[in-house]
């Protein structure tokens, strides 16, 4: 596929964050907006996130699945069971690209999936097996994928809350490896409910958790923080600053 330009990514994420998010609002947007809705093959109107590939296309997280959009027409990815190469779940959560160009989603109620774009399939992950244990019994509605995030060794990072408060809600997958596993807590606070995870300029990790900041460094070592002065480099990304 030939890559799209910048401006026909940009319009087109642009309209459908405004015109699928915005309820009212959106009907009364005019010109390059190109309103897209379930009535062009969108697997949902409620759309929980947007990523551009590598590639240019335009791959979507909804309420009812995954679709990719290639500018022209969706693509629909749906659960079968008896296909182990299908993607598994239905809610899809934050998407992310990693540095092999692999797509990694969340999917409800409990599910980590990695997308191999050569291979064209798809790895479910099963973390409740993980997270359960902590709440005593299964959640109605299952899990969130908040965040994701790549370390300079090619772990995958990923932060996960409940409905009611993990008591560990970091999961990683080493690179190499192909299963998944709890972050060990930190010594002085349990990393309850992991919102967000970003790795600043020096290879370290920081995660926004409901017990605070914490950060990994670049041997795997994690400490919680109080004052912070950390910027990220990547546009759109959520700054910690040095508080006075």
């Amino acid at each position: 596929m030939v890559k799209r330009s910048a401006h026909f990514v940009l319009s087109i994420m642009i309209g459908i964050m405004i015109v699928l998010s915005s309820g009212l609002y959106a009907q009364t947007i005019t010109g390059t907006f190109t309103q897209l809705t379930e009535k062009d093959g969108l697997s949902s109107n409620t759309v929980n996130s947007i990523l551009v590939d590598d590639l240019g296309f335009i791959w979507i997280g909804t309420y009812n699945g995954l679709v990719r959009y290639d500018g022209y027409e969706f693509k629909r990815f749906y659960s079968d069971p008896n296909d182990p190469d299908a993607i598994r779940g239905m809610v899809t959560g934050n998407l992310y690209e990693d540095s092999r160009k692999n797509i990694w989603l969340g999917t409800g109620p409990a599910f980590i999936i990695r997308y191999d774009p050569v291979a064209r399939a798809f790895r479910s992950y099963d973390i409740d097996s993980l997270l359960t244990p902590q709440l005593g019994q299964a959640p109605i509605n299952g899990y969130y994928m908040n965040d994701v995030c790549e370390d300079d060794r090619g772990r995958m990072y990923f932060g996960i809350s409940g409905p009611e408060q993990l008591q560990n809600g970091l999961i990683y997958i080493d690179e190499g490896q192909d299963q998944v596993q709890l972050f060990p807590n930190s010594d002085t606070r349990p990393l309850q409910n992991v919102y967000s995870i970003k790795k600043d300029d020096n290879g370290n990790i920081w995660l926004a958790t409901n017990s605070g900041f914490f950060q990994i460094d670049r041997e795997g070592k994690i400490k919680r923080n109080g004052p912070f002065n950390a910027e990220f480099s990547a546009a759109g990304d959520w700054r910690i600053l040095r508080t006075k």
